[in-house]
């Protein structure tokens, strides 16, 4: 297990996934559950948190994690940036009851692209990309209400996967302030395979700390 520590600094951003890479147990290759916590501290300075293997990405597992944070007090976070774990999602409402929660933005393209065919993919990241990325809370909502109409007609699967994510997925209640600047980005970094959607892993730095670790991680 990976601890790090936050500095003087409150963390005032978390991100947290499930990372599943391929272990030799025995004679087998398999993949095991590695639970990973970026934090985001007040100087724009992020931290590898904790990263810790698991038996399973459940609410018991992640609520030890949320445990160890609090027992380090790196502080209440104002936003969390997850996928659509739900153990994740409830673990950190019953820890931090009034924590906003944003649905990786990330994620949630990799979910639509898998519900469109293959010749809409590239149309679909644009549009999705286009709504995400806009720059203040009127153009999100105008975007948005224009992807929802155009992708009924063409892939109703693609609206339905938007609409599961509900409100915790839209810059315009989560992730945009009232000046309408974006408070946190999608989720730095995730092991993946899609190569297509998947962007470059950051390079991480690890500097050797008595009893932990101090992790910076570097764009």
């Amino acid at each position: 297990m990976v601890q790090a520590r936050p500095g003087a600094e409150q963390v005032r951003y978390l991100f947290q996934d499930g990372w599943y890479p391929r272990v030799r147990i025995g004679k087998k290759r398999v993949r095991v559950p590695v639970l990973v916590t970026l934090g985001v501290c007040a100087d724009g300075r992020r931290v590898v948190l904790d990263m810790r293997i698991a038996g399973e990405e459940s609410e018991a597992s992640w609520s030890e994690v949320l445990q160890s944070l609090v027992e380090r007090h790196v502080g209440s976070p104002l936003l969390a940036v997850i996928d659509g774990n739900p153990g994740l999602h409830a673990a950190l409402l019953t820890q931090w009851p009034k924590l906003a929660i944003q649905r990786c933005t990330n994620h949630k393209l990799w979910n639509l692209l898998a519900k469109a065919r293959a010749h809409l993919r590239e149309e679909l990241a644009e549009d999705y990309r286009r709504m995400i990325y806009a720059d203040s809370r009127e153009a999100v909502e105008t975007a948005h209400l224009g992807f929802l109409r155009e992708w009924r007609l063409r892939c109703k699967a693609v609206v339905s996967s938007l609409e599961e994510a509900g409100e915790e997925l839209s810059p315009s209640c989560s992730s945009l302030n009232r000046s309408g600047r974006r408070c946190a980005p999608p989720m730095p970094w995730k092991g993946s395979t899609r190569n297509s959607v998947a962007a470059p892993r950051p390079r991480l730095l690890c500097l050797a700390r008595t009893p932990s670790y101090s992790c910076s991680l570097a764009s």
